[in-house]
Order: C-alpha cells, then sequence, then structure tokens
C-alpha cells in the first residue's frame, strides 16, 4: 500500500501518536504518585500512632518504675538492717550458755550461789559466790574454774563456814567467795557454744 499522506500530515500523525503514549505515561506515572503519596501518608500516620502509643506505654512503665523503685529501695534498706541485725546477733553473747558452760565446770557437792554478768565483765575480775559441801570441795571448785576455758587468774578470796538454817546451808555449810577473770572465749549465737 502507497502512502499517499503529505509528509507534514505523517509528522502530525507521529506526533499525535506520541502525545497520546505520553498522555498514558504522564497519566500512570500521576497514579503511581498518588499511590506513593498515599502509601507515604498511611506510613506516617501509622508511625505517628505508633510513637503516641509508645510514648504512652513509656509513661504507664516509668509510672510502674517509680512505684517499683521505691520498692526496692524499701527491700534494699530491709536488706541492709537485716544484714547489720545478723552481724549483731553473731556477736551476741548467750548469757543462758555461757551459765550453762559455767555449771558444767563445777564439781559434785558444789553449787554457783552468786555472778552477775554483764557485757564489761570480760576480761576484767569478778567475783563470784558458791557453797560446797565440804573444804575439799571448795578448793576442787577453785582447780575446776581455773581448769575451765571460761576464767583465768582464779583465786579464792575467802571460805567460810555456817551451821544449820535453811536446806541450802546445811546441805553445803561452806561458803566460797572466788576473783576470776572471765575470757572472751564464751559461746555466742552463732556458734552455739564455746570455742575448744
Amino acid at each position: 500500500m502507497i502512502n499517499l499522506l503529505p509528509p507534514d500530515a505523517k509528522a502530525q500523525i507521529r506526533a499525535a501518536r506520541g502525545n497520546v503514549i505520553l498522555a498514558r505515561y504522564t497519566g500512570l506515572f500521576g497514579v503511581v504518585l498518588l499511590f506513593m503519596i498515599a502509601s507515604f501518608g498511611v506510613a506516617f500516620y501509622i508511625t505517628l500512632h505508633d510513637k503516641s502509643q509508645a510514648e504512652a506505654d513509656k509513661q504507664t512503665e516509668e509510672q510502674a518504675s517509680a512505684s517499683y523503685t521505691q520498692v526496692k529501695q524499701r527491700a534494699e534498706t530491709f536488706a541492709k538492717n537485716l544484714s547489720a541485725a545478723k552481724s549483731i546477733l553473731k556477736n551476741q553473747i548467750t548469757y543462758s550458755s555461757l551459765l550453762i558452760e559455767i555449771t558444767n565446770t563445777l564439781p559434785r557437792g558444789t553449787v554457783l550461789s552468786g555472778i552477775s554478768l554483764s557485757s564489761a565483765s570480760f576480761g576484767k575480775p569478778l567475783s563470784l559466790s558458791g557453797r560446797a559441801s565440804s573444804y575439799d570441795t571448795a578448793l576442787q571448785l577453785k582447780t575446776a574454774l581455773a581448769a575451765s576455758h571460761l576464767f583465768g587468774d582464779v583465786s579464792i578470796t575467802s571460805i567460810t563456814v555456817s551451821q544449820g538454817g535453811d536446806p541450802l546451808t546445811t546441805r553445803y555449810p561452806y561458803a566460797v567467795t572466788l576473783s576470776a577473770t572471765l575470757t572472751k572465749d564464751i559461746p555466742t549465737a552463732d556458734s552455739g557454744g564455746p570455742s575448744q
């Protein structure tokens, strides 16, 4: 087929076809651009929403954390107090155990009738009062206390004899007064007894 159109018409037709293709591409580009703008808008909205939600969660967590901080501080204070109490109780003198230890050192035929113990008693001379069934037993009391790990520098201050009266005096007529230094080797709360 022979094309009889003049060259100007041919150029106009080609330009028109090119314009139609360009218009289609421009329209397609506009649609794609609108889609991208919409996508970015939706993403921006979601990001803003997530940001506000995260800030609200952060504020809630900070409030909860503040209340937990107070609880944590109280727990730490309580733990420190327990630690201090434990160290105090660990070194606390158990006078009941000390008296049992002293009683276990007494020989048969003797009783301890008077002793005054305090934290100031340790390392210093103190006075002990006891009773014995005989003079020899009174001497054995001094020897037993001196041999124990609880006392040092044990000496007899006086031995007197008293007759009659109450059952204690009848059974243990010899009153013994001793001077002794209480050592530091005593039962504490953590040991449950004296060290040997």
